[in-house]
């Protein structure tokens, strides 16, 4: 069952690379970790070593370690395995190459690809191409003549990733039309349309009109989710019939998601598209089976009717539809109610403030009250915000006076109220350009106010807003100002704000803080150092050094006992899901994963970022976006992909991961080489395609059954 469900989680035309997927050895594998996650090949040069060893397994363990290190170096040596005998390490060879970009690296590739016979190991190198190559490689992928179904999906999926890279011409349209041939199948559809919603260029997807049309027809779930995606990027109003009459029959939540998504564009080339017909479609998505095209459905309406004025009649049926999220009594889900607040507040802007004000003092529930402030920002009147402020005093003298709160960082760190302080952040921040420059002064003074919070989120959002080129002439106050609140941080409680600020003094050039920064060059904890040395280097404009390394929780025992573990059952809100552990692609990960799970760390968490039809994402005790562990993890590459379902570690760059994870709606290739996949769901996708933002995660359970 796990092999069978391994070769799931890989694309159809992947090799699949047994080797790859067998139990760590030791303690050669476990040298050859160590230094993938230290980002080194060693002195010794341990997995060049190892590339010439009688054991394939250990030798395609270090070519994937080749692939994350990314030294340079190297290239000769792992290309000099594109002629070996074996084709698991031929096919190894090219992935580690592929995350190359060099010239050197992509001139080996094409070479190889001249002499590979064999189809999968060919398929390798042609992904590796477009992951690497420039326009001129693109063009002779473009030129790729096959009947080989295997080959042609892979030319496609080629050409997605050097559209990825903004790598796209006609030559890669041409080619995309050329495989809808006579031949054509489902499967080869899904990757071209893939590639066709990867370009996402006007003029260029005007060309393969046609061949979009026709995928639009598809039986295949992602082909037709892709290809309306393209369909709305080219606009053409003579379609938009075509894709109302398909939204109104569609049963698959994925594909309805990007048709209301694509509505717009062509609503954007004629406003009389906004007719009856669409008016009674759109409202009864309202009421769909699937929570996403629920929400997305409240969120269109919005965007649809902002600037509406053609039929007042239309109007007033969608704003009697949104007035029945404001019933208190009504069964609806809070988060739909507050998406249809925040639409009624779009269409209706300042018209609608005193059906806000009221719904805002009469709902107990802070999730709503949140949506309500923010909602406010669609006003045109900016001065809106001291009235929310106003609402806000009132609410936090109430609650204090009924939790008995003296202390300030109580208030802010109670829970409910930093949900509205999150909110009202965000007002500020979307306003703070429209009102007078006496009143920026004053926006200015309450950003630093929240600086001191401690709250992650309205740490790092007032440092956007103060970033911003209308504070340009303050940065000598805002840094004086941050520096006290610098001091008042304790580490290692407040690791996460302390490296907030750390970045903002890097980016604010705050040259007082160059000794502090220097003395954390000292510490004994990585990010400190790292981050302040970056710091440094900004402010300064020189290269500091650092003697202390990564953390690692690694020892041969742990890793014994990692693999003993099969699965983790996520107990959330809206279900169990079972994610099968892929500790052999990603061992740090799935080692730290478990950790963390046996630590409870995970407990009573929520999904604080949940994009239908892209992800659900949990991990942060905080709930801001910003927590974590006190360490980073290392991004750790394999040739397995982003379908529908996999379990990826959230980074905010390359080798940042943490505790936070994601787990995919439907195939995300972009992906791919960029985040960590250490797992796959089994079991519960219905759960994770009813999860929406705030839904919790109660708790986590590790098993073998």
């Amino acid at each position: 069952m796990k092999i069978k469900i391994l070769l799931i989680i890989c694309l159809s035309f992947v090799f699949t690379n047994t080797l790859l997927f067998s139990q760590i050895n030791f303690p050669d594998s476990l040298n050859v970790l160590i230094l993938q996650d230290s980002r080194t090949i060693g002195e010794n040069k341990i997995p060049v070593k190892y590339l010439k060893s009688e054991d394939k397994n250990l030798v395609i363990k270090s070519l994937t370690a080749l692939a994350n290190v990314q030294d340079s170096s190297t290239i000769k040596d792992i290309a000099e395995l594109l002629m070996d005998n074996d084709a698991n390490i031929r096919f190894t060879s090219a992935f580690s190459l592929g995350h190359f970009p060099n010239s050197s690296a992509v001139k080996h590739l094409l070479n190889a690809s001249d002499k590979e016979k064999e189809t999968q190991v060919k398929c390798r190198i042609i992904e590796s191409l477009g992951l690497t190559g420039d326009e001129e490689i693109l063009n002779i992928i473009s030129k790729i003549e096959t009947d080989d179904k295997t080959i042609k999906k892979v030319a496609a999926l080629s050409i997605a990733r050097f559209a990825n890279r903004n790598i796209k011409n006609l030559n890669g349209i041409i080619s995309l039309k050329n495989m809808m041939s006579e031949d054509f199948d489902e499967e080869t559809g899904k990757y071209i349309s893939y590639a066709f919603f990867r370009i996402r260029d006007k003029v260029l997807l005007k060309e393969a009109h046609k061949e979009i049309l026709s995928l639009c027809n598809s039986k295949n779930e992602f082909s037709k989710m892709w290809a309306f995606v393209s369909l709305g990027i080219i606009g053409d109003k003579n379609d938009f019939s075509f894709v109302t009459n398909t939204l109104r029959k569609e049963d698959s939540w994925i594909v309805k998601i990007n048709i209301l998504n694509s509505l717009n564009s062509y609503i954007k080339t004629d406003s009389r598209l906004i007719d009856e017909n669409l008016t009674e479609l759109l409202l009864s998505l309202f009421d769909d089976d699937n929570p996403h095209v629920r929400i997305t459905a409240i969120k269109t309406a919005g965007i649809l009717f902002k600037d509406f004025k053609l039929n007042t009649e239309l109007l007033q049926k969608t704003e009697d539809r949104l007035n029945e999220y404001f019933i208190t009594e009504k069964a609806i889900d809070w988060r739909e109610k507050g998406e249809a607040i925040n639409s009624y507040a779009v269409i209706f802007k300042d018209r609608s403030k005193q059906i806000l004000t009221d719904k805002y003092i009469e709902t107990p529930n802070y999730g709503i009250k949140a949506y309500i402030i923010r909602a406010f920002r669609n006003f045109e009147d900016a001065g809106i915000y001291e009235k929310v402020r106003e609402l806000i005093t009132e609410d936090i003298n109430s609650y204090n006076k009924k939790h008995n709160i003296t202390s300030t960082d109580k208030i802010i760190h109670s829970g409910e109220l930093a949900i509205l302080y999150r909110a009202f952040i965000d007002l500020l921040s979307d306003l703070m350009k429209r009102v007078s420059e006496e009143e920026r002064n004053l926006f200015k003074y309450m950003f630093l106010e929240f600086t001191g919070s401690k709250d992650l989120y309205l740490i790092e959002n007032s440092f956007i807003s103060l970033s911003d080129s209308i504070f340009l002439n303050d940065r000598e106050e805002i840094s004086k100002v941050l520096s006290f609140d610098y001091k008042e941080l304790s580490y290692p409680e407040d690791k996460d704000a302390i490296i907030l600020f750390i970045n903002q003094f890097g980016e604010f050039k705050s040259s007082e803080m160059v000794p502090i920064l220097e003395e954390n060059l000292k510490s004994d904890d990585y990010e400190l150092c790292k981050y302040s040395a970056e710091a440094l280097e900004k402010i300064t404009g020189k290269k500091y050094k650092y003697d202390t390394k990564p953390k690692y929780f690694f020892n041969t025992e742990s890793f014994e006992q990692m693999i003993s573990y099969k699965y983790a059952v996520l107990h959330t809100e809206k279900g169990d899901i079972k994610i099968m552990l892929l500790p052999e692609i990603a061992p740090f990960s799935v080692r730290s994963f478990i950790d963390l799970a046996e630590k409870n760390y995970y407990d009573s968490t929520i999904f604080h970022r949940v994009i239908p039809n892209f992800v659900i994402q949990g991990g942060d005790p905080t709930e801001t976006g910003s927590g974590g562990p006190d360490y980073s993890l290392r991004t750790e590459i394999a040739p397995v992909y982003f379908e529908r379902g996999m379990f990826g570690l959230a980074s905010s760059g390359k080798d940042t991961e943490g505790s936070q994870f994601f787990i995919t709606h439907s195939p995300q290739y972009h992906l791919d080489g960029r985040y960590t996949i250490l797992g796959k769901v089994i079991e519960g996708m219905d759960a994770v395609d009813k999860i929406v933002i705030y839904d919790k995660l109660y708790d986590i359970t590790l098993t073998n059954n």
